[in-house]
């Protein structure tokens, strides 16, 4: 009963700045808080979380074109990047309806147990919690001891995969998630010395399958340095197949 009597009065005060803050645009915010003052868990539970994930999704771009986001497993990264998520700076403001453009970013954070939490931005500034909305101020995490996957932003969320060979037969299809699928590529792999047993047809192209998790991707309308060896990101072909 005190969370949600204290819940109610964070929402009252914050809606009530909005208001006050909104007479003179020129003026500083009269309030502002830090993005862990909503997420406590951020400065709270270090250790036990195992994985961060930047996610990002580009709006406005041609179908199919990559999208790069980034991970980390590495405790020290971790503990950064949830100071810096923490430290985020947020202020009061109305709701933006209707503004095109831009993207979302998904800041996933995993536990030790399999949960997760996210914390999930629009058009780089703009948070929304708790039926209220922020501008959020704060320079962007620096990625370079982060590691990187990429999706596609894909004209058709469906996909199917197929047997390989000379006589291919359609062992399943989905009507969603081609959107979600991730990809490592790797550099400088060396071809395999098998063919592939399978393969998925998706409208960003056609992924050859030669294990659970090395694949090769051969893109439609992508650049073609894109065309490689990959990694399959986040599940195994074995789950992809249940």
């Amino acid at each position: 009963m005190k969370k949600i009597t204290s819940l109610i009065l964070i929402v009252i005060l914050l809606a009530s700045t909005m208001l006050l803050s909104s007479c003179d645009a020129n003026s500083d915010p009269l309030i502002s808080m830090k993005m862990s003052t909503l997420n406590p868990w951020l400065k709270n539970d270090f250790d036990a979380v195992v994985k961060v994930e930047e996610i990002h999704t580009y709006y406005g771009i041609a179908p199919n074109q990559e999208m790069r986001s980034y991970y980390s497993v590495d405790k020290d990264v971790i503990a950064d990047y949830m100071e810096w998520c923490g430290s985020l700076k947020l202020v009061p403001t109305f709701p933006r309806i209707g503004v095109a453009g831009g993207g979302s970013t998904s800041m996933v954070f995993t536990f030790a147990d399999g949960s997760t939490k996210i914390i999930s931005t629009k058009h780089g500034v703009f948070y929304t919690a708790f039926l209220l909305s922020f501008n959020m101020h704060g320079s962007d995490f620096d990625t370079k001891d982060m590691d990187s996957f990429y999706r596609f932003n894909v004209s058709d969320n469906s996909y199917s995969i197929y047997t390989y060979g000379e006589n291919p037969t359609l062992v399943k299809e989905a009507e969603s998630g081609a959107e979600d699928l991730g990809f490592v590529r790797l550099i400088d792999a060396q071809e395999p010395s098998t063919e592939p047993t399978h393969y998925l047809e998706a409208s960003f192209g056609t992924v050859y399958i030669y294990s659970d998790t090395l694949c090769y991707i051969d893109t439609v309308h992508s650049a073609e340095y894109l065309n490689g060896y990959y990694e399959i990101y986040g599940t195994t072909f074995s789950e992809l197949m249940k």
